[in-house]
């Protein structure tokens, strides 16, 4: 029995060796699948693939650094000695000397973009403001951020923040009718069918709408009472206010350099939860639409 036990020891600490150098292995490979597109590779026509950081690419060369030393010196290939390259997103540009002579204008691997024709490929980050934000309770203004979510740029993360103002009470607001402010947060996805680069591109997709803020009830109304039509008069009432809803948006992006971000916004949608004071009023539309000016990073 000692020696079957002193057997199996010797078994369970091979064991328990083989375990900790598989895992180390593994750990290790997908640390270096991980790292696989860290860096820009130059594929040379003789075959010859460089390891880079590149800088430019102009029509006629690429200014580059390399990788193992990307604060030294400047570098630069003639663009008829190479075939592709492959940037670290993972995406490839071929020239085989097609490019040659000037007919690529301008590219910048800082901004993550190739710029100069339908094929322009721009950076994953859009940051933008809009300066005028109409919703169903008044006009206002937003911010938004934007973030591709894909290598192929199909699928988006987007995520404005809105607030606006009943504008049409500002005229009665001596009568006690509040200008009735709502803030609105409204997460949601968008899906390029054609991709994010380019200079003009629609999208669609889905928003989550949350909604805080209040409402003015109250004024005016008109009834029959089988005689003629009399005018009445509530008392105005301001409450809280929350809604809870879906919208599906329709966005066209404007790409007039690689940094500048133009876009046009229509959403339309239902609440799920449309409470005054606490009190659910029923399902009622939801629209939003905007016009964006932004920077892409």
């Amino acid at each position: 029995m000692l020696f079957f036990g002193i057997i199996n020891a010797d078994n369970l600490t091979h064991t328990l060796f083989m375990i900790k150098k598989t895992f180390i292995i593994s750990v290790v490979s997908l640390f270096s699948m991980g790292n696989m597109y860290a860096q820009d590779r130059i594929f040379q026509s003789n075959g010859n693939v460089i390891e880079s950081k590149i800088k430019e690419i102009n029509g006629t060369n690429i200014i580059y650094w390399n990788w193992n030393n990307a604060n030294g010196s400047v570098y630069s290939i003639p663009l008829r000695d190479v075939e592709k390259v492959r940037y670290e997103n993972g995406t490839e540009e071929h020239f085989n000397g097609e490019n040659e002579g000037g007919n690529v204008k301008n590219r910048l691997h800082g901004s993550n973009h190739i710029y100069g024709g339908v094929n322009m490929k721009l950076s994953d980050n859009i940051l933008a403001i809009a300066p005028i934000q109409l919703t169903e309770n008044g006009v206002g203004l937003s911010v938004s951020y934007e973030k591709t979510i894909d290598r192929s740029g199909i699928i988006s993360y987007y995520m404005p923040v809105m607030t606006t103002f009943n504008l049409n009470n500002q005229t009665e607001a001596h009568n006690g009718k509040h200008q009735d402010m709502m803030l609105y947060f409204a997460p949601g996805l968008k899906f390029y069918p054609t991709g994010k680069n380019g200079k003009a591109k629609y999208a669609v997709g889905p928003s989550l709408v949350i909604g805080a803020g209040e409402k003015t009830t109250g004024g005016e109304y008109h009834y029959w009472d089988n005689y003629s039509y009399l005018t009445g008069f509530n008392p105005y009432e301001t409450h809280t206010k929350f809604m809870l809803g879906i919208l599906v948006n329709n966005s066209l992006n404007i790409s007039p350099s690689p940094h500048m971000f133009l876009g046009l916004d229509f959403g339309f949608g239902f609440t799920y939860i449309n409470q005054l004071s606490g009190n659910n009023q029923g399902i009622t539309g939801m629209v939003q639409s905007s016009f964006k000016i932004g920077y892409r990073f």
